[in-house]
């Protein structure tokens, strides 16, 4: 009878191992940047890049169930996973073509300045796929960081946004930061984040399960600026209302705020705002003192910790 129940029980204990040892198998990697893990085939795919960190950015979700396509997936600050566990192990991991919805649809909503670049230039590369060409520091990028098969093919030429260069591809954008050190000057777009918000996912996916126990780590500055009125008159006052909040909308308090108002002929008047409070908020009244009609651009800069972040506003002079 003992030796029945033994070796019941070792069979038992053989059923039982294999599905245990692969539960305990599954890896995983937590990032106290922003309270999430990236675990099993996730953080397979995520390893591949050359460097994640810089290519994917930290993931700003767990895993979510989309329950338009039925399929887990997750959000990274620059990038966008789906799981199609049906698929061979290397191809279970799919990249969201970010750089096409977010280029394409309605967030950039329209191309910008096309800088001019000679066709066939020795400092370029062209793709005859899209007919467009990658240049000088992007084609250096490009190509050290995984070329199309990272970033897909360029789907728009080198333009001007906001005064900076910008170039995308099918999966992701490239920023150019003069302000940058040297080797350091292309940066990714956060087109993660931008997606989150255009499928205006639920902001709770963006905390980690008990949000008092989130790590308050920052990583980025996102600043926004509003004028209180759009439509002014000269001669009168104007205020400016500033929110400084992290990579996950956490309020910054203590924040240091600039503004440099610049009216349609050139003429440029710089404030200096009080500290942000514990909203992240802070707002100064100025004088208007600009002279003719038509636009009047404010140039906003926000720094914290060392870091430092730009937006701009504006508002019309009409009588």
């Amino acid at each position: 009878m003992r030796v029945v129940l033994l070796f019941a029980l070792l069979l038992l204990g053989m059923s039982i191992r294999p599905e245990t040892s692969s539960a305990q198998s599954e890896r995983s990697r937590y990032f106290p940047e922003t309270g999430h893990s990236v675990n099993g085939d996730f953080l397979t795919a995520y390893e591949k890049a050359s460097d994640p960190i810089k290519i994917y950015g930290y993931p700003i979700t767990g895993v979510i169930d989309n329950p338009t396509t039925n399929r887990k997936v997750q959000y990274f600050q620059r990038a966008h996973f789906e799981l199609h566990p049906e698929n061979p192990p290397e191809l279970r991991v799919q990249m969201t073509h970010l750089g096409e919805i977010i280029y394409l649809g309605e967030i950039m909503n329209k191309p910008g300045d096309v800088l001019q670049v000679p066709q066939n230039h020795p400092a370029c590369r062209h793709f005859p796929e899209t007919n467009h060409q990658v240049c000088y520091a992007f084609l250096d990028f490009f190509e050290k960081n995984g070329g199309i098969a990272q970033f897909g093919y360029p789907i728009s030429e080198i333009e001007l946004r906001s005064e900076r260069m910008v170039q995308c591809f099918q999966m992701a954008c490239f920023e150019w930061h003069p302000e940058l050190p040297s080797g350091h000057r292309v940066t990714l777009m956060d087109l993660g984040r931008l997606y989150f918000e255009a499928r205006k996912e639920n902001p709770r996916e963006l905390l980690s399960g008990n949000d008092d126990y989130i790590p308050k780590t920052i990583l980025k500055l996102q600043v926004r600026a509003f004028p209180e009125k759009a439509v002014i008159s000269k001669n009168s006052e104007q205020i400016l209302y500033v929110i400084i909040q992290d990579q996950n909308l956490h309020p910054i308090s203590e924040a240091q705020v600039e503004f440099i108002v610049r009216s349609k002929n050139g003429h440029e008047e710089s404030h200096r705002m009080p500290a942000t409070d514990e909203n992240g908020v802070t707002s100064l009244s100025f004088p208007i003192q600009q002279d003719g009609y038509g636009i009047v651009q404010i140039l906003v800069s926000a720094s914290y910790e060392g870091f430092e972040q730009q937006t701009r506003t504006s508002f019309r002079l009409w009588w």
